[in-house]
């Protein structure tokens, strides 16, 4: 059961969820729109980065091409080009800060991401937030129903 006390990842939810019954998980995926929600409310810019298949199921799948801006990508065959379902547009990694990016989504290899992140240290030192959609990252997005933007401390991403 869901409270303000259990903390988990929302995947290791998801994960649970889809064994035990459809209603969890769609709750699951409010609780992620809430959270989401507040971001856009506070007019704060939102990335995914990656535009491979875990990125394009993580937005199509979760319903979530509302709350994202728009992927990050650094392939350049894919400049200029859009999310399959979602529509987004694929963006280089610099536009993490010339778009005032403030959360980023990585669904980037657990082994590939702190490449990742160190070669985008501007972005986190200007305060920009990469929380990974995998369960065994060190950067994984700990799940509570009441967390808000205000609540998550960059120094521990």
């Amino acid at each position: 059961m869901l409270s303000p006390q259990n903390t988990s990842t929302f995947w290791d939810l998801a994960k649970d969820t889809i064994f035990l019954s459809s209603s969890k998980l769609v709750v699951a995926i409010i609780i992620f729109e809430t959270f989401l929600q507040d971001f856009k409310e506070k007019g704060e810019t939102v990335a995914l980065f990656g535009s491979g298949h875990m990125g394009c199921a993580f937005i199509n799948y979760l319903g979530l091409k509302d709350y994202i801006n728009f992927v990050i990508d650094d392939n350049p065959n894919l400049k200029s080009m859009f999310m399959p379902g979602s529509k987004l547009p694929i963006l280089p990694s610099e536009d993490l800060i010339k778009k005032k990016v403030k959360l980023c989504f990585s669904t980037l290899s657990i082994t590939s991401e702190d490449k990742v992140i160190q070669k985008n240290h501007q972005f986190i030192e200007g305060g920009g937030i990469f929380l990974s959609i995998f369960p065994g990252s060190k950067y994984n997005w700990p799940l509570k129903t009441n967390l808000k933007l205000s609540q998550l401390d960059v120094k521990q991403v």
